[in-house]
């Protein structure tokens, strides 16, 4: 596939999760990440290893879990569990065309987009 899909996380949506994906991008993590679900449980366990879980919290990764950048070195963030399954399930409708090996953009979608 020759072009690089975006894939869109709505800030009124899921505002934390699009907060995380910011902040995390402006500290140097990729905004442009290459799909690779297979591993996805792999690099999830590695990411969360030093972020225990916290009660009413979802620990929410970035670069994704479903990512080849994913893993050791991701950004650990508490979120809401609703803001953080919304933007997972966001995301899963937008890559499930897409093979893995894909180069996907990952940008926030502000208010009027």
């Amino acid at each position: 596939m020759s072009e690089s899909p975006t894939v869109w996380i709505s800030m009124e949506q899921c505002p934390e999760a699009a907060e995380h994906i910011l902040d995390a991008q402006a500290d140097g993590h990729p905004c442009t990440c290459t799909l690779d679900r297979d591993n996805a449980d792999a690099r999830r366990r590695v990411a969360l290893h030093h972020t225990p879980p916290l009660p009413g919290y979802d620990r929410d990764e970035y670069p994704p879990a479903v990512c080849e950048e994913g893993g050791e070195g991701a950004n650990v963030r508490y979120i809401d569990p609703h803001d953080n399954r919304v933007a997972g399930s966001s995301m899963a409708h937008q890559i499930k065309k897409y093979p893995n090996g894909t180069k996907t953009q990952i940008k926030v979608a502000r208010k009027g987009r």
